[in-house]
């Protein structure tokens, strides 16, 4: 699988609020969303083309010089081909991870919308609604 991730290194230390191998967790999930659609799908490829938009959430401690992360969330716009037993399919969207409770059992969700952009989807967009707003469990 060729997979190029060029354009999330500066922000690669903020994947392992989400994951402890976010890359290959990221790409996993990907493939098992369509997956659930048809079976025999397979991620070949795998671009980011913009850089990624994050927003984060914290809780104040008792130390008023310190805020507990609680909530993380990223979109990424990507490209992407999905190959299954009746073709190959070249596809673009974005992929949304929100995670919750961070300081706590971390609880996650994840969306990939088919032709979106981060004008959609990202900070100014979607994401605040979905790291805010959706109820994760």
């Amino acid at each position: 699988m060729k997979i190029d991730i060029k354009k999330l290194k500066d922000t690669q230390h903020m994947f392992t609020w989400l994951s402890k191998d976010p890359m290959n967790e990221m790409l996993g999930i990907i493939e098992s969303m369509f997956q659930k659609q048809v079976e025999s799908a397979e991620l070949q490829n795998f671009t980011v083309v913009e850089d990624p938009q994050w927003l984060t959430s914290g809780k104040n401690t008792e130390d008023t010089n310190k805020v507990l992360l609680s909530k993380s969330a990223v979109a990424i716009a990507c490209e992407f081909t999905i190959k299954d037993i009746n073709g190959t399919y070249p596809l673009k969207g974005i992929f949304t991870w929100v995670a919750n409770d961070l300081d706590k059992t971390p609880k996650h969700k994840q969306w990939m919308d088919l032709d979106g952009t981060l004008d959609e989807f990202g900070s100014g967009g979607k994401l605040v609604e979905r790291i805010y707003m959706v109820d994760i469990t």
